[in-house]
């Protein structure tokens, strides 16, 4: 956390402006947690989240193999 305050503050923004957005990047982390332990219950939709995944995990090499060549 300390690491993001610090390339935060070195992008220009204000101290202010930077734990704003750190507390609002943790509360989306916390929301995101909350959201993926409800869905991770249901069998129907564990099998939608795997499927996004995978496929977000295959579009990712994909682009680096297009980009690195």
């Amino acid at each position: 956390m300390a690491g993001d305050f610090a390339v935060l503050l070195q992008a220009g923004m204000s101290a202010k402006e930077a734990i704003c957005y750190n507390l609002l990047s943790s509360l989306l982390c916390f929301v995101g947690m909350v959201i993926g332990i409800t869905l991770g219950h249901s069998e129907s939709a564990a099998e939608w989240i795997f499927a996004i995944a995978a496929g977000t995990f295959l579009y990712i090499a994909l682009v680096d193999m297009v980009i690195n060549n």
